[in-house]
Parts: structure tokens; sequence; C-alpha cells
């Protein structure tokens, strides 16, 4: 699950789960990954999936005063920010899934890391520098560029 805060930061939050998550599930997921970060928000921009359109997803924002919004599947016009986290990192667990297929979801947390460390084109600096006031120093990569063996070695 990716959840982009389209208000001020524009970072992301990623919660890995299944497809057959349903609307409590989800609610779970974003109380115990967002909500402590960032409280309610205004809106919900989702896409067409049972655990959003659910009638209990759906009197849940209506009650908390949440106005949802089901997007088209890939539609960048109505949700492109999110659009274009999604392919970021699609992109990266492409790789990482390549690479590494059975704990593809221990890089979650660097994953999102990472693209909070990353300049926003709109805002013109970090995620972090907006939540934090600062960027967070990242884990340094095990091997460094330097100590790299040549090929003719």
């Amino acid at each position: 699950m990716v959840i982009v805060d389209h208000d001020s930061s524009k970072g992301i939050v990623l919660c890995p789960c299944n497809k057959t998550i349903d609307a409590l599930g989800t609610a779970l997921l974003y109380h115990q990954n967002v909500y402590r970060r960032f409280g309610l928000p205004k809106r919900i921009i989702s896409d067409r999936g049972p655990q959003f359109a659910s009638h209990v997803f759906q009197t849940l924002c209506s009650r908390l005063g949440i106005k949802s919004k089901l997007s088209t599947a890939y539609h960048p016009q109505t949700d492109g920010q999110t659009e274009q986290a999604n392919q970021e990192i699609e992109a990266y667990l492409c790789i990482y899934c390549g690479t590494a297929p059975n704990t593809w979801t221990e890089s979650i947390p660097d994953l999102e890391f990472l693209h909070n460390l990353q300049t926003h084109s709109v805002t013109k600096t970090s995620p972090f520098n907006i939540i934090l006031g600062y960027n967070p120093i990242p884990i340094p990569p095990a091997i460094e560029p330097t100590n790299l063996p040549s090929l003719s070695e």
C-alpha cells in the first residue's frame, strides 16, 4: 500500500500487504503507519479496490469527516502524484525482487527512506526537509565505489 502526502511534504509511506486485504486491514495499516505520523487526512484519493470502495470504508471516512474519492486506475489526471510515486517504487522493486525475491519486504523501509530523501520537483526540497527541517543521514553503502575491485584484477 502506497500512501502519498499530497498536501505539504509530498512524502510517501509504504506498507507491505497483499491483494486480499480488506477494509478493516487497510484501516489498521493506515492507523499503524500513517496516522501516528500525520494524523487524519482531509481527503483520501484511492483506487477502486474493494477495500476502499466498501461500505465500511466509505462509512468510516464519512464519520471521520474525510472526503473519499475513488480514482480511475493509471490515470495521472486523477492522481498523478501517486502514479509517479508508484512508477518509481515499481522500478525499484522489480530490480530488488529480481535479486532477492524472498526478502523484498525487508527493503521497504530503505525504499521509503530514500524516496523521502530525494528533492521533489514541486517543492524543490525533500519531504524529510519539509517534515523534519533537515535531511537525515542515510546508512552508507556496504561497499564504497572506491573500494571495488577493478575489472582487470
